[in-house]
C-alpha cells in the first residue's frame, strides 16, 4: 500500500471516529481532533485547527439535519444568531492566526478547562436547585460569544453554547447540542476561509477524515437520544476534561 493510500486510509479511520463522537456529544468532532492532529502529525495549533474546520462542516451538516428531526430546533431563531456568529467569528479568527502557536494552545487549553469544570459544576447543582429560563431575547448574545470562539479556538463556540442553553434557557441536552451545532456552522465556514488563506490548512488531512466522519455522524446521533440525560451530560463534561488534558 502506497504512502498516500496509508495515510488517506488513516485519516478516514480518524475521521469516522470523531465523527461518531461528535454526533453523540453535539460537537462536530472538531474539539477532540484537534489534540489528536497535534500528536499523530505534529501540526502547530494552527494547523491543526484549521485542519479540522474541513471536517467539522460536513459533520455538523449531517448532525444538524439528524438533530432536527429528533427536537422542537427552529432555524428561524437560528439565522439571526448564525449571522452575529459569522460576523465575530472573522475578528477572533484573524486574531488567532496572528498569536504564537504556543499562546494559542495555552489559551485553548485553559477555555477547555474553565468550560469542563463549568459544566461538571451545572451536573452538580442541576439536582438540587431548579432551573430558570431566560426570554428568548437573549439568545442574540450566544451568537456572540458563539461567534468569538470559534474563530478563536474553530471549535469553542459548541462548548460554550451547549451549557450555556441548558442552564440559563432550559433546553433538553439534546436540543441545546443540536441547536449550538447550527450555530456552530456559519462561523466554522468562515474561519476554515480564513485559515485556507494564511496557509494554515493540510487538506491532504483533513478531507479524508471528513469523508469519514460523514458515514458514522447518524449512528452518534442516534446513540445520543438513546442515552439519559444525566449520562449524556458526564459524557460530555468528560471529553471537555480529556481534551483539556491531552491539548
Amino acid at each position: 500500500m502506497s504512502t498516500t493510500l496509508l495515510l488517506f486510509f488513516e485519516c478516514f479511520c480518524i475521521g469516522g471516529g470523531l465523527g461518531f463522537l461528535g454526533g453523540l456529544l453535539g460537537i462536530g468532532g472538531g474539539i477532540i481532533a484537534i489534540p489528536v492532529l497535534a500528536w499523530l502529525f505534529q501540526m502547530d495549533q494552527q494547523l491543526a485547527q484549521g485542519t479540522v474546520l474541513i471536517m467539522i462542516i460536513p459533520n455538523v451538516i449531517m448532525s444538524v439535519i439528524h438533530y432536527r428531526r429528533r427536537n422542537d430546533i427552529k432555524f428561524k431563531n437560528i439565522i439571526p444568531l448564525c449571522i452575529l456568529s459569522s460576523v465575530f467569528s472573522v475578528f477572533s479568527s484573524m486574531l488567532a492566526i496572528h498569536l504564537d502557536a504556543a499562546s494559542l494552545n495555552l489559551f485553548f487549553c485553559g477555555f477547555i478547562f474553565l468550560l469542563a469544570f463549568y459544566y461538571l459544576y451545572t451536573i452538580v447543582i442541576n439536582r438540587k436547585t431548579p432551573r430558570y429560563a431566560l426570554p428568548e431575547s437573549w439568545l442574540p448574545v450566544t451568537g456572540v460569544v458563539c461567534g468569538l470562539t470559534s474563530g478563536l479556538f474553530t471549535v469553542g463556540g459548541g462548548m460554550v453554547i451547549v451549557p450555556l442553553l441548558v442552564a440559563l434557557f432550559s433546553y433538553s441536552q439534546t436540543k441545546a447540542q443540536g441547536t449550538a451545532l447550527a450555530l456552530v456552522l456559519p462561523g466554522a465556514v468562515t474561519a476554515l476561509v480564513t485559515y485556507a488563506v494564511a496557509g494554515h490548512v493540510a487538506w491532504s488531512v483533513g478531507l479524508p477524515m471528513a469523508l469519514g466522519g460523514v458515514f458514522t455522524v447518524a449512528w452518534g446521533v442516534a446513540l445520543a437520544h438513546r442515552l439519559p440525560t444525566q449520562a449524556l451530560k458526564m459524557c460530555f463534561c468528560a471529553m471537555l476534561f480529556f481534551v483539556a488534558f491531552s491539548a
